[in-house]
């Protein structure tokens, strides 16, 4: 959490220090108008004295805008899979027959903070071969999908493979699925925000048949983590400014009226 507050932190503040010179007179009228305040600062020139709180009050600005957004990026964000559009590719003779089911699956919504974790269950998988055979001791490549519901842009891929085992002349047989892990997965503004997906590789074993005579399915378990929260256009952050500025002004006209 601190890096990010960091990372976040550095790049509003290089972001305003471009804008400094632009946005001294604006940050000047925006934090009067706040404070209600009715000296002459509105002009670049002035006394020294004048000089020191124009730059002053546009300091407590910034510092502002940096406890805002910083406070907007910690809170916790809401992420839910699609069941019906995530699913692991099924792989065909020749080779290692593999079938995935949806069940179990979790679909429920949860909410993350940047850092934090959460485990899930991305359906099953079983091998539906009656014996292993050659063809089936070569690795297959297999590629799991993931589409959300919450955020609704994101979505990626995970490869790994899957292949037949067979040891003590075919006494004991199984299967053995692996992962690429991690799957890095963006979204957001300019695909600032990211999290990244791993899945547990899985092995199962049977006396002269990989299933015992019928398919065994194993949950295929994950966990998600939110890396990295996505970061507010800066065009959105002037659009605000200029609207509280606006605002601020307006109200300043009424008074003095």
């Amino acid at each position: 959490m601190f890096s990010y507050w960091l990372g976040s932190s550095s790049f509003l503040f290089a972001y305003l220090a471009n804008y400094a010179y632009l946005s001294e007179i604006f940050s000047l009228n925006l934090v009067q108008g706040l404070l209600g305040l009715r000296c002459p600062l509105k002009h670049l020139g002035g006394t020294p004295k004048e000089d020191i709180m124009r730059k002053t009050l546009s300091m407590v600005l910034a510092t502002l805008v940096f406890v805002v957004v910083g406070a907007s990026q910690a809170i916790a964000m809401s992420f839910q899979f699609d069941s019906s559009a995530s699913y692991v590719s099924e792989t065909t003779d020749p080779g290692l027959v593999m079938d995935w089911r949806n069940i179990p699956f979790s679909t429920e919504e949860f909410d993350l903070e940047v850092g934090d974790s959460y485990n899930f269950v991305f359906g099953s998988i079983a091998t539906t071969e009656e014996s292993i055979n050659q063809d089936d001791l070569t690795a297959l490549a297999v590629t799991a999908y993931f589409e959300f519901i919450l955020p609704d842009e994101l979505g990626g891929t995970l490869s790994g493979s899957v292949q037949g085992m067979s040891y003590f002349w075919g006494a004991v047989q199984g299967w053995s699925l692996e992962w690429n892990n991690p799957a890095t997965l963006y979204f957001g503004p300019h695909d600032s925000g990211m999290v990244t997906i791993e899945l547990a590789d899985l092995s199962h074993f049977g006396l002269f048949d990989p299933d015992n005579g019928f398919p065994t399915y194993v949950d295929i378990d994950g966990i998600i983590t939110y890396s990295t929260a996505p970061t507010p256009e800066p065009g959105t952050l002037l659009l605000l400014g200029a609207g509280l500025g606006a605002l601020c002004f307006a109200r300043r006209r009424r008074r003095d009226a």
